[in-house]
């Protein structure tokens, strides 16, 4: 295990602390140096095992698309963890349904599905089943 922090901009700080002013002025002192040292350990965890219903894996998916997008997302290990864990997820989906193919295509960024403001509406009233998705709406935040 290492005992010091890897080379990161923070990093160069003496104390390897961070503070972090959040948006309702908050603050919170994050130890960089000890991040590091618990991210490193993690690797030797077993695998966790999880059950999450379909459409919170389809969920997973898709965010995992986006945010593996964002130009900040430099780190290299982490972003192949995520986008593993992603692709096992869709794995679990028939390859010929619709939803596989969907998935399919947000790996491929000129591919991309993008869903026009207010479709989503549109498609739960006329198309989803009746509550199926009840548990992930907006009401519940």
């Amino acid at each position: 295990m290492p005992t010091s922090a890897p080379s990161h901009k923070f990093a160069d700080r003496p104390s390897g602390l961070i503070s972090h002013q959040f948006k309702d002025n908050t603050m919170q002192k994050i130890d960089l140096k000890k991040y590091a040292y618990e991210l490193n350990a993690a690797q030797n965890l077993p695998p966790a095992s999880v059950e999450i219903p379909a459409l919170a894996a389809i969920a997973l998916v898709s965010h995992v698309q986006l945010a593996v997008r964002h130009p900040e997302v430099t780190e290299y290990s982490l972003k192949k963890a995520a986008i593993d864990v992603a692709r096992q997820l869709q794995a679990l989906f028939n390859q010929d349904s619709e939803i596989h193919k969907v998935l399919e295509l947000g790996w491929n960024p000129d591919k991309s599905v993008y869903v026009p403001e207010g479709i989503d509406d549109w498609f739960i009233e006329d198309f989803a089943p009746e509550g199926v998705l009840d548990r992930y709406s907006k009401k519940d935040g």
